[in-house]
């Protein structure tokens, strides 16, 4: 069951698009400080799918959570984390750098600020999407459906094929970015940028 072919994916799938909200500091200058709490659900204790990562001084954060329902959502919010650090990234290479790596000092504008998670957002998507097709995740979903439907699963029966890809294409998870950045005017403002329903809170 775990050579399934390329064409059995439902690919090309909907990449999300991100919602985006922007506030600005009503002070002359911004401190950050940053408190973070995690917890898995009483669902599955032992398992959390909870990813975060925090940069400072560059004024970045960013949280990831598995989607409920779904398998693997430990291994999606950690390759969403992921993402951020990747020395070479996929997509709009300059833009997502120009931003990422500023400090919080450095000016910038709404719109690079906006691309640059755009482009971050979308790169998290894909690699879960492509994530989905290894040997560790459909021998995962094998594993639950197995469990889920208590018989064995013939590889050559195509509807027990298609209850294992549905299940490894399960696999996903939220994520949320906040950017703290300086505009041309000398005020700082914050860019959260979100797919799905985590969120960062400001106050």
């Amino acid at each position: 069951m775990k050579h399934l072919n390329e064409q059995e994916f439902t690919y090309p799938r909907k990449i999300r698009k991100a919602e985006f909200f922007l506030v600005e500091s009503q002070k002359e200058k911004t401190e950050i400080q940053i408190g973070l709490a995690t917890e898995a659900s009483p669902e599955h204790p032992l398992v959390n799918e909870d990813s975060y990562y925090v940069l400072e001084e560059h004024g970045l954060i960013m949280v990831a959570d598995g989607v409920g329902g779904g398998i693997g959502g430990d291994l999606a919010s950690r390759q969403a984390a992921q993402e951020l650090t990747r020395p070479n990234p996929t997509k709009h290479d300059d833009t997502m750098r120009t931003v990422m790596d500023a400090d919080r000092e450095k000016p910038l504008n709404t719109q690079i600020v906006e691309d640059a998670f755009n482009a971050t957002l979308e790169n998290m998507q894909r690699s879960i999407l492509e994530m989905q097709k290894t040997p560790e995740v459909i021998q995962l979903a094998v594993r639950t459906a197995l469990t889920q439907y208590g018989q064995r699963l013939d590889p050559n029966n195509p509807k027990d094929r298609q209850k294992v890809l549905n299940l490894a294409e399960s696999m996903s998870c939220t994520a949320t970015l906040a950017k703290t950045w300086m505009g041309q005017n000398g005020k700082s403002f914050i860019t959260f940028g979100n797919v799905g329903d985590s969120r960062i809170q400001a106050s």
